[in-house]
């Protein structure tokens, strides 16, 4: 895991507030290396919601989110995907000017608010 030179509790908590951005806006703009980060966490907690019985896995997800309106929009989310796999998608949207950073928007597959295109053949 990049530390991305954080310390590890800070790190947990850019982590833990941009999952939560991505439950509550849909989708996220960040740097890259944050987007690779955060994606595979929001995957896990998203199979955890879909998954598990409600009670159980509510709790564990309660312990990283901290905030039942996140949990209860996670769930919403989950239950309404008919997914198994592969609820988000990092899309590469160019490189920031001040420091030449990569950026990535990491949103929701299944969202209707997505603005990702694709190429009928």
């Amino acid at each position: 895991m990049k530390k991305l030179g954080r310390t590890r509790s800070m790190r947990q908590a850019l982590i833990r507030s941009l999952a939560s951005a991505l439950v509550l806006n849909r989708r996220i703009e960040t740097t890259q290396a944050k987007a690779k980060m955060v994606q595979p966490i929001i995957e896990k907690l998203t199979r955890l919601a879909k998954n598990l019985g409600r009670d159980e896995s509510r709790k564990q997800i309660l312990t990283f989110f901290q905030d039942r309106i996140i949990v209860n929009k996670l769930f919403e989310h989950a239950s309404g995907s008919s997914r198994s796999s592969g609820f988000t998608r990092l899309i590469h949207t160019g490189i920031r000017h001040g420091d030449s950073a990569r950026l990535s928007r990491l949103e929701w597959v299944d969202s209707t608010h997505s603005t990702h295109k694709t190429h009928k053949p």
